[in-house]
């Protein structure tokens, strides 16, 4: 066992819980954290009771960057790895048709996601350790054809995942993007 937490963005997903589990069963504490997260409270009892550790529910909503300083704040301890599975599609006939449903998918996909994460990874250069894993798309990247809803962010995202990789090492912190590499059921 370990007392490294592990914080999952986007934890309702089936992959930030397959992932969550993964970490648990290593023997890290979990960080739950997605739109209520209350809701969340049978995942949490199950990772729990599976694997012996101590699981904590947060409410985060990527789209509410005045929040992310106060979550973090409000998380019992500041994990040692933190996974962004966070994503949102949308349907693609009304994202073509409608500026604001186009917007949320960048905000969900990209703009949400990058700062948080940007956010985390200055306290971890406080701190001296940490890394960050970020899932690409995580509504796109499931085999489909691209579309408008999943392409915009994959390349405004990768310049940020390559700056990242190449800005954050010098600082003891370590990025790594995971695209096209982990598949849910559809």
């Amino acid at each position: 066992m370990t007392d490294l937490p592990v914080l999952i963005l986007g934890a309702r997903s089936d992959m930030g819980q397959a992932i969550a589990h993964a970490f648990a069963a290593q023997g890290h504490p979990i960080q739950l954290a997605a739109r209520n997260a209350a809701g969340l409270d049978a995942v949490r009892a199950d990772l729990a009771l599976r694997h012996g550790v101590e699981v904590t529910l947060h409410d985060f909503d990527v789209l509410d960057s005045d929040g992310f300083a106060p979550f973090l704040d409000s998380l019992p301890a500041l994990p040692q790895v933190a996974v962004s599975v966070v994503g949102y599609m949308g349907e693609q006939a009304e994202n073509e048709q409608d500026l604001d449903k186009a917007s949320l998918v960048l905000r969900s996909n990209f703009e949400g996601p990058a700062g948080i994460l940007a956010l985390l990874a200055n306290r971890f250069e406080a701190r001296g350790s940490g890394t960050l894993v970020g899932v690409s798309s995580v509504a796109g990247d499931r085999g489909g054809p691209p579309t408008m809803s999943t392409v915009p962010p994959r390349p405004v995202s990768l310049p940020f995942c390559r700056a990242c990789a190449t800005d954050w090492p010098r600082r003891a912190c370590m990025w790594s993007p995971c695209c096209r590499v982990l598949s849910t059921p559809r």
